[in-house]
């Protein structure tokens, strides 16, 4: 089949014009955005309804095609809608102190939530400073000096008012390298096992009464020698 012979189009037929008197605006920024989306009716619908319900554990779930604007659409819908609600509360996580794998849900006045955690991290930065100083000055120092010196003499005072009570019993305090334990005594020296299996029965029923009681009385008093250290240092 011939092909009839082909002409050239007229510049006149290569694009389409409007005329200006045709538009009512002088710029395109003069117009109002056009709501909804075209073509998307019944999913504007649905996203209406959706929205609409007020009630814990309703979500929304769109599918769509990529390119089909549907991500678009929730987003200027939700946004418009949430211009004429309240704003809600901010709601953070702060340390659980006492349970740390638990942390604690505050909620907060709208905006608040940002200006908590701007104010927690300098508050950190300065006490990255701070810290460091007060322990690094001479006034800490010497808190911690008077402290120790007030401990030991404590410490000695009352570990001699138990080992003058051992002693009355023919048993003595000792202290060694992994701390303190009791021995009873014979002739002022610590008795062997051998030893001690040979005293008189009531000497032996004695020594096994008196034992267990200055051992109660030694294990009290490391426990509160070391509390009340611990609360001096606590209160520096």
């Amino acid at each position: 089949m011939p092909i009839p012979d082909m002409k050239p189009l007229p510049p006149e037929l290569m694009c389409r014009r409007c005329p200006p008197g045709a538009f009512n605006f002088s710029t395109t920024a003069e117009l109002v955005d056009q709501a909804g989306f075209v073509g998307q009716r019944r999913a504007q619908v649905s996203l209406e309804f959706g929205a609409g319900i007020r009630r814990d554990g309703y979500n929304l779930f769109v599918m769509g095609p990529s390119g089909s604007g549907k991500h678009a659409m929730v987003s200027e819908y939700l946004r418009s809608r949430a211009t004429g609600e309240p704003r809600p509360g901010d709601w953070v996580y702060v340390n659980n102190f006492s349970q740390s794998y638990k942390p604690l849900a505050i909620e907060l006045p709208a905006g608040r939530g940002s200006a908590l955690a701007g104010d927690m991290a300098r508050l950190v930065a300065d006490l990255r400073i701070a810290i460091p100083a007060i322990f690094e000055s001479d006034e800490y120092r010497s808190r911690g000096e008077q402290i120790d010196a007030e401990f030991s003499d404590r410490h000695e005072k009352a570990f001699s008012a138990l080992a003058a009570e051992a002693a009355s019993h023919t048993v003595t305090l000792l202290r060694t390298p992994n701390g303190f334990s009791l021995a009873p005594l014979k002739d002022g020296e610590v008795i062997s096992a051998e030893d001690y299996e040979k005293l008189p029965r009531e000497e032996r029923q004695r020594l096994e009464t008196a034992l267990p009681l200055l051992q109660q009385k030694l294990e009290k008093l490391i426990r509160t020698s070391m509390q009340w250290r611990k609360e001096r240092m606590e209160k520096m």
